[in-house]
């Protein structure tokens, strides 16, 4: 230590550190003269990022559309009340975790469920059976195939890789377009969903999907579904299922594309209360393939338009092994008040030609009409030949009429050799009203004698329905907007005198609903809540006869759905609980429906 009595210790220590700083002057001015050599390597550096510059190029590329493959939509204009149409927004705020649950809220559709997740869930129109509800996939027919080679189980197609569900409504049958996922943006596009729930059920869910410039696009996508709990009555399931796509649009003129799905199932056997084998084992997979070539004359949408089609479908396992090839040309035109289209095709496997033409007509903003001519030949020398037109007419007061009906001779299950054709005679007509916060609808339709077809899944519990006389139907559908945030929504079908094998006399369907963004509080959208409940009810009635020709009777029941969302920007939170009532009556008898399930998880949707 320094002190006042050291002065000659205190100038030294002050000298040093004169010194000192001499020294660090001198080498700042060596190192402001002269550069010295980083000892890295050039290429192990770090790149300047600018990260606003990508932060714009981001944003830039999230509103850059570009051409992609157009859709094969039913013909348009159509008459009010022709079809029902669930956007992408409908699917992810529904509730519906399949595309039974969709089905189900048209009048008149009745789904013979199995259980819960993953089991059968086989759709009948008006008691018309297995054949009632046909599906195209992307334009092109999906063929039942497989154990079951006369009803497709919609189970089977997986909502999350689905942008848009168009139904077509006759009086005797449903048409269900399914379209696939289809990116338009240049920003990559990737979703993420994770969900559980009771009974350890697992499911993982992610697809992505990226356009370039040069009009190439990409499309993966996967679906694991497991449930590995098992019951008394219901065994172990497995799910998987992935989806590609590849295409090459260079304009909105011309373009190719190519798709496959890939289904694999695990299902153990069904069993009874009592121990009974109710539904087989199914184990196997399904390989679907499709090449789509389109080319237009004008880029707008309008004019002519060309469309060659060739697809392929395999089933193998469970003992079966089954494929067949789809093909067809489509030549159409479309202007803003009329459309046609012409088209043929076949299927390599039970109806080698199809000959299809389809029309539509809008003079005026009240008038409309359309109408479709089919022509099939199948094995065995058989044929079908329908028709079908619809008309609608605008009225004062928010109101409109609309007639629809099918006449002609339908094979209805080609797949069996021994099944012939059957006379067409349903007509149906519509009185419908639509006016901002109410939507009423009224139907009155008869449907002809029919010979319907049972379901493959539940064969020994109904192993037939019997042939239906001419029925006459009465139906209302409705929607009421008490609120902005508030909608009360559903129909009621009924059968007059007694209705057919596998319908009930009187069914009904109702939903209420409170979603809101709450702008007042979040005023940037960026929150959206959502809270339905969903009840489906029925009268008694006979889903058809059993092998001893004992009738098989379907008792009353009363369903109920609650199901919950939450959305913060592209992430949502949901939650859904089914069987709320405890109900122990079944959709088929000895197919236990469980009580008090739920499932619940996360979606993340990402763009770029």
């Amino acid at each position: 230590m320094c002190s006042p009595a050291n002065p000659r210790f205190r100038h030294r220590i002050t000298r040093g550190l004169l010194l000192a700083l001499a020294a660090l002057g001198g080498l700042a001015a060596t190192a402001a003269g002269q550069v010295v050599p980083d000892s890295a390597q050039a290429d192990s550096l770090l790149p300047q990022v600018d990260l606003t510059a990508q932060f714009r190029e981001a944003g830039e590329a999230t509103k850059q559309v570009v051409p992609v493959m157009p859709r094969i939509e039913p013909g348009n204009p159509q008459p009010p009340h022709s079809r029902m149409i669930f956007t992408r927004d409908s699917l992810e705020w529904g509730g519906s975790g399949t595309l039974g649950d969709l089905l189900n809220q048209i009048p008149g559709v009745y789904v013979w469920r199995a259980g819960w997740l993953m089991q059968p869930e086989m759709a009948s129109y008006k008691g018309r059976g297995a054949t009632s509800v046909e599906y195209l996939l992307d334009g092109q027919p999906f063929l039942p195939l497989g154990p079951d080679s006369v009803g497709v189980d919609p189970s089977q197609f997986v909502l999350g890789m689905l942008d848009r569900v168009e139904v077509e409504r006759w009086p005797d049958v449903l048409r269900v377009h399914l379209f696939t996922r289809n990116h338009n943006r240049i920003a990559p596009a990737s979703r993420l969903a994770i969900g559980t729930g009771d009974r350890s059920v697992a499911r993982f869910q992610g697809t992505f999907e990226k356009r370039w410039q040069s009009g190439i696009g990409l499309g993966l996508g996967g679906d694991f579904l497991n449930l590995p709990t098992g019951t008394l009555q219901v065994g172990d399931r497995l799910q998987t299922q992935v989806w590609g796509q590849l295409s090459y649009v260079p304009s909105a003129r011309i373009g190719v594309q190519f798709q496959m799905f890939s289904t694999a199932i695990d299902r153990d056997p069904i069993r009874a209360l009592q121990g009974d084998t109710v539904s087989q084992a199914l184990d196997g997979t399904r390989l679907d393939q499709q090449v789509r070539f389109f080319w237009r004359k004008r880029g707008d949408g309008q004019g002519l338009r060309t469309d060659v089609l060739l697809g392929r479908s395999k089933w193998s396992g469970s003992g079966v092994d089954q494929s067949t090839v789809n093909y067809g040309v489509a030549l159409s035109q479309r202007s803003p008040r009329a459309f046609w289209r012409a088209r043929i095709g076949g299927s390599s496997r039970w109806t080698p030609v199809v000959v299809r033409g389809e029309a539509g007509w809008a003079p005026t903003a009240g008038l409309s009409a359309s109408a479709e001519g089919v022509f099939q030949r199948h094995e065995g020398n058989r044929t079908s030949a329908w028709l079908g037109l619809r008309g609608g007419l605008g009225l004062p007061l928010g109101l409109a009429l609309t007639a629809s009906g099918r006449v002609g001779r339908q094979v209805v299950v080609p797949a069996i050799a021994s099944d012939t054709a059957q006379d067409l005679a349903n007509v149906d007509l519509t009185l419908g009203f639509n006016r901002d916060a109410v939507a009423l609808s009224g139907t009155v339709s008869r449907t002809s004698a029919f010979s319907a077809a049972t379901f493959e899944p539940y064969r020994r519990v109904v192993a037939s329905l019997r042939p239906s006389d001419a029925t006459e139907w009465v139906s209302v559908n409705g929607r009421l907007r008490l609120a902005p945030w508030f909608t009360v929504e559903g129909w009621f079908s009924n059968a007059i005198g007694t209705p057919p094998d596998g319908q009930p006399a009187t069914h009904g369907w109702a939903r209420a609903a409170f979603r809101s963004k709450f702008l007042r509080v979040f005023p940037s959208t960026t929150f959206d809540l959502k809270f339905s409940v969903t009840m489906e009810a029925w009268g008694a009635g006979t889903l058809g006869v059993d092998s001893t020709g004992a009738t098989v009777p379907l008792p009353p029941a009363n369903f109920l759905v609650a199901f919950l969302q939450l959305e913060i920007g592209r992430f949502r939170a949901f939650w859904e609980r089914r069987n709320l009532l405890g109900t122990r009556n079944e959709y088929v008898p000895g197919f236990e429906v469980p009580a008090f399930v739920s499932i619940f998880g996360v979606r993340w949707d990402f763009l770029n």
